[in-house]
């Protein structure tokens, strides 16, 4: 049974709250009475009343007019149908077979409850109805009763029964003793402090709802006799399993009714025959099977329950076919579909034409807000999750058309029960005949569903997520956090997928690493390591605020142990004086390159070796002095390695993500390494402005913040801390622990110690700094090191790798393919029909063009196109006509100008490499500084010396062997301010007049250029970006020949509009983070980095943005 509030209210909303208000009173009035009464009776309890406050459950008048209780968490009621009459069924029920305590034993009596007794047991409150009628119908002398939510004791409250239960218990002597916010763990314990008092002979327990506590008190006690009731506490499972899972307040049957009887064996074996058809190992698998832990059993109509065989408890209750069918039309009136987060801030990769592409689309889209009807008649896609015995599946196969139906359960007893329920033989003909598509997930818990699943959606492209329908069958509070992951990935898998340039640069940069001849992990053919070198200890260090604390240990041990430094953990190694023997990182764009540089050592960064996974950036690896790769499962350029060098059974890499931490200890466990030490990866912070080590790049030399990151970084997620109870951290490190945690479970015979007072990591035991002892020697470190560096890293052959690249993925068909691959969409379009359509063209184009083995297509644009495909199914969902079409266009133009600017960039740099920066100026600042003294270069000048002064940039041409010369000019005569010995020169330029005037009359060979801000006389601040920017560019390639600082937008004024089509006449576009350039021709590859560390980007279509200031975006944080 569902038990969400939905099924329960009036669906006309009005007639609802005229229900409300008219018991409003009588609740009131109800609530005051009961108060009076504890005050009288117990008024301890009664005071805690007053001073708290119910914050997530509540009563609420249901469509019967009855209370009820809701968890507004969860949206789910307690007791649902028939509240009072199936209360007293329930303590009817206990009477004619009460549970007792004797002395022998703990058993169900098989006769009424009748004449006096001694003690009674209750567990659990809720409403309080059964309590009253426990009270009048009985005799105990003393009733105890437990409830640990303290807020259904708010709730009772509200029925008006306490009253009327102190009453009644008084005038027949009856004790109770009200055991509030007590789980029951002390029953023993209180039963025998009140024997001593009271003595007595027998005790009865009447469990009002299950609960993890209440059912261990039952189980528990079935080990037990009346002698053994002495001070002890009963201890809880802290994990209970799915498929012993029980709903607070079960379904209430006729017992006598139900048998295994009646289970119809044609119905099963039609089923097993079916099975036997179309999934044979299902049938193989449930042909003989014997339930566990949920029996099947059926009433004489034929209908099927389940009961579960500890406790006898059903699943459903007298009618489980309706019950089924009245959540079925109740879905089929709501349907619920999630929707997709298909808007990405971008971040650091803002300047992406993916993200670009996404931020123009969300523009046309904003204020749009889907209208949700009834289930259509035909359902693109439907995921159920918990089908019970069958009977909801049945209804939605027989009224609907579902072209791709998933379905999960993952109780093998349940799906067994659904063999003996309905017509499985009709439900898969169906589909053959349709030519639809059915998944089954049978048996899995969950730990391996969202992978299932994910992969499934991406073999069939995961846009029809956008049109795909969640169906709950039962509830299960054990399941609900794989069902939420399950919808939080759905959600997200779009807009985190591998979208064009991801790809695009993961290959480039995969393929650089395989010509350059960088060594990949490898297990065939490879000596592993042994054992004697497997003990050798290696610290992981991450850049967690624990760090700080753990440095005078790790200097102290490390020495013996292989040191990984992760990240932007490697500024506070730096720091601290300590050379890592490697250092990693993982992500795939340049970003990790401005980090290290940052250092401003290069020889020190030549000390240490490098890891990472395929795709890593050029410039990165090349800071270091050894690479040494691995491949990540999931990459398309990982999927075509494999597919290009089969014979090479290439090893991968399946926990690396998603930080740095979690690539190294997949990475050091896979090697087999088993004595593994964690430093400062906290993965959670006890103080939130303490996020990093304060010897990091995140913090200045003064201690403060680089920038405010409890302003960026939503942090209120409160986790089980290593060494305290709790810690805050953010989403990304939950997930980076959850991931560790499912590493850890595949690497058992490992040891990974967890130094951090930080998040607590399941299979990772804390480790105090005093007990770390490392038995490994010296020479035992060396040698392993060595058999990484020589045996367990091996060269792809280059020259093979670019015979086979070249024949798999030809150029000219991916230049062919993209051209064909936008004429699909520059057909006219006249509604919804020809947009489906469109969804189902580009995803068999896309399809047609991996299976034909020509061109790399699928890898670049699949991720993207998904996208796309999910944005033109949301518009269908759009009732209004006019609307949806005059959006599709406006998003068709996105969609066109992305394909059109990726065919340039691919047509004229098949190969470039990842563009992203971050800190920026410090990196260029560093860098620039390096390249003066190192090439001996000056830059001079008679006007802007002032401001080459402030930026600290070298003017002293005494001492040098090149001179770069910087004027501020105001007319054409200042073309001849040329010095005699300057290489290069850069004019900076005002007035868009003169810039145009200049331009004209500026001579290619000479080397000089043009720099244009629009600044005043005193506007100092942009003078200096202009400066800055002009020794920049005169440090970049000489075909260069105008350049801009990048601005605010409102700087610009109208100068795009009038002069920017004159002056890129025959020029080619190309950007940094904050300067925008016009070439005399494209860069050679070489040519697309300067002196600054920047690297250049082509840009295929100019616009007022391209010349204005790179902001990075990040996702809100959530408000409180």
């Amino acid at each position: 049974m569902l038990k969400a509030i939905k099924f329960y209210l009036l669906d006309d909303e009005e007639q609802q709250t005229s229900l409300e208000v008219e018991s409003a009173y009588a609740i009131k009035k109800n609530k005051e009475k009961s108060l009076i009464a504890f005050k009288r009776v117990m008024p301890v309890i009664c005071a805690q009343l007053m001073q708290s406050r119910s914050t997530s459950t509540s009563v609420f008048i249901n469509k019967d007019k009855e209370l009820d209780i809701v968890d507004f968490n969860s949206g789910k009621v307690l007791y649902g149908d028939q509240v009072t009459a199936n209360i007293h069924k329930h303590v009817d029920a206990f009477l004619r077979s009460p549970s007792v305590l004797d002395k022998n034993g703990f058993s169900r009596q098989a006769y009424p409850l009748e004449g006096d007794a001694d003690v009674l047991v209750v567990l659990g409150l809720g409403l309080g109805i059964h309590l009253l009628k426990l009270v009048r119908e009985t005799n105990f002398k003393s009733i105890i009763l437990y409830e640990p939510n303290f807020e259904y004791t708010h709730c009772s409250l509200h029925t008006g029964v306490w009253p009327e239960i102190f009453k009644v218990a008084a005038g027949k002597g009856t004790a109770i003793y009200f055991q509030s916010q007590r789980d029951g763990s002390s029953v023993l314990e209180d039963l025998s402090e009140l024997k001593q008092v009271s003595p007595f002979t027998s005790v009865y327990f009447y469990q009002h709802y299950h609960s993890v506590s209440f059912d261990s008190v039952m189980r528990s006690l079935s080990e037990l006799t009346i002698d053994n009731v002495q001070k002890r506490l009963f201890s809880f499972p802290s994990v209970q399993p799915f498929d012993d899972y029980l709903v607070p307040w079960n379904p209430i049957v006729t017992r006598s009714n139900w048998d295994k009887s009646h289970l119809s064996r044609d119905t099963f074996d039609k089923n097993i025959a079916a099975f036997s058809k179309y999934y044979p190992d299902i049938a193989h698998e449930f042909k003989d099977y014997v339930p566990l832990k949920w029996e099947p059993q059926a009433n004489q109509c034929g209908e099927v329950n389940l009961f579960h065989i500890e406790t006898c408890t059903p699943l459903y209750g007298d009618s489980p076919k309706r019950e089924s069918e009245l959540a079925y039309e109740a879905f089929v009136r709501q349907p619920n579909r999630d929707n997709l987060i298909l808007g990405y801030a971008g971040g650091k990769l803002i300047h992406y034409s993916h993200h670009k592409m996404v931020r123009r689309i969300q523009e046309h889209l904003a204020g749009m807000e889907e209208e949700e009807g009834e289930l259509p008649e035909t359902v693109k896609s439907m995921l159920l999750f918990g089908m019970g015995v069958g009977y909801q599946l049945e209804a939605l196969s027989e009224s609907r058309d579902i072209e791709k139906l998933f379905v999960c359960e993952p109780n093998r007893d349940y799906f067994f029960a659904s063999l003996y329920a309905i017509d499985w033989a009709a439900i898969l003909n169906k589909v053959e005949e349709k030519r639809h598509r059915i998944y089954l997930n049978i048996g899995d818990d969950g730990s391996n569903l969202v992978r299932d699943l994910l992969s499934q959606f991406h073999s069939i492209g995961t846009h029809i997520i956008a049109n795909t329908y969640l169906s709950l069958g039962y509830d299960n509070e054990v399941l609900l956090p794989a069902v939420d992951k399950l919808r939080e990935d759905l959600r997200l898998i779009v807009a985190m997928g591998e979208y064009f340039e991801h790809s695009r640069f993961g290959t480039t940069h995969t393929k650089w690493a395989v010509e350059n001849n960088i060594g990949f992990y490898r297990k065939a053919g490879v000596q592993p390591l042994g054992k004697d070198l497997s003990d050798v200890a290696v610290f992981i260090v991450g850049n967690g605020p624990s760090l700080d604390s753990l440095m005078p240990l790790l200097k102290e041990e490390r020495e013996h142990a292989i040191v990984i430094s992760c990240g932007t953990a490697l500024q506070a190694m730096y720091s601290n004086g300590i050379v890592p023997d490697f250092h990693a990182e993982v992500e795939s764009n340049r970003a990790s390159f401005d980090w290290a540089s940052r250092i401003g050592d290069k020889a020190y960064l030549k000390q240490i070796n490098f890891i990472s996974c395929n795709g890593v950036h050029p410039d990165t690896a090349e800071l270091y002095k050894n690479t040494y790769l691995a491949f990540k499962e999931g990459e398309s350029s990982t999927v075509f390695m494999k597919e290009l060098f089969p014979e090479l059974d290439l090893p991968f890499l399946h926990f690396s993500y998603p930080t740095v931490s979690n690539f190294v200890i997949n990475y050091v466990l896979e090697l087999g390494f088993k004595q593994v030490y964690l430093f400062g990866v906290d993965l959670g912070m006890v103080d939130v402005n303490h996020h990093h080590s304060k010897s990091s790049g995140y913090y200045k030399k003064d201690g403060g913040e680089l920038f405010n990151h409890a302003e960026r970084i939503d942090t209120s997620l409160v986790v089980p801390g290593n060494l305290r109870p709790y810690v805050n951290t953010k989403f990304e490190f939950n997930m980076s622990k959850s991931v560790i945690e499912k590493t850890l479970a595949a690497f058992k015979d490992a040891d990974v110690y967890n130094l951090n007072d930080g998040a607590k990591i399941a299979g990772s035991p804390p480790l105090e700094q005093d007990s770390l002892i490392i038995t490994n020697s010296l020479e035992d470190k060396q040698a392993a090191m060595n058999w990484i560096q020589t045996q367990a890293h091996v060269p792809i052959p280059a020259a093979e790798f670019k015979q086979r690249f070249a024949k798999r993925f030809n150029h000219e068909a991916l230049i062919e393919d993209i051209t064909n691959f936008k004429a699909l969409s520059e057909r006219e379009f006249n509604g919804r029909e020809d947009i489906d359509k469109l969804v189902f063209d580009q995803r068999k184009f896309l399809v047609e063009a991996y299976l034909r083995k020509c061109s790399i297509l699928f890898f670049y644009f699949n991720g993207t196109s998904n996208y796309i495909n999910s944005i033109f199914s949301k518009l269908t969902h759009f009732k209004n006509d006019e609307l949806v079409m005059e959006k599709f266009e406006a998003i068709r133009e996105c969609w066109h100008n992305f394909l059109d600017d990726a065919l340039t960039s691919i047509s004229m740099y098949p190969d470039a490499f990842d563009t992203v920066s971050s800190f920026t100026r410090e990196r260029q600042e560093i860098a620039l500084q390096e390249f003066t003294e190192r090439e001996r270069v000056a830059f001079v000048s008679e006007s802007v010396s002032d401001v080459l002064s402030a930026l600290g940039i070298n003017q002293n041409a005494e001492d040098t062997q090149c001179h770069y010369q910087i004027e501020v000019i105001s007319g054409v005569p200042g073309l001849k301010e040329r010095k005699a010995g300057v290489s290069r020169m850069a004019y900076i330029v005002n007035d868009p007049e003169l810039l145009v005037a200049l331009h004209k009359q500026l001579k290619p060979e000479e080397s000089n250029m043009l720099v244009f801000c629009p600044f005043e006389g005193s506007d100092d601040k942009r003078l200096e970006k202009a400066v800055f920017t002009a020794v920049l560019a005169l440090t970049s390639s000489d075909k260069l020949q105008l350049v801009f600082p990048k601005l605010e937008q409102e700087d610009w004024g109208s100068f795009f509009e009038n002069y920017f089509s004159i002056l890129s006449c025959g020029m080619t576009s190309f950007e940094t983070y904050n300067m925008f350039a016009l070439a005399s021709e494209p860069l050679a590859d070489k040519e697309m980095t300067n002196e600054g560390g920047d690297r250049f980007w082509l840009c295929p279509r100019p616009l007022e943005t391209s010349l204005c200031e790179t902001k990075l975006i990040f996702s809100k944080k959530k408000s409180a």
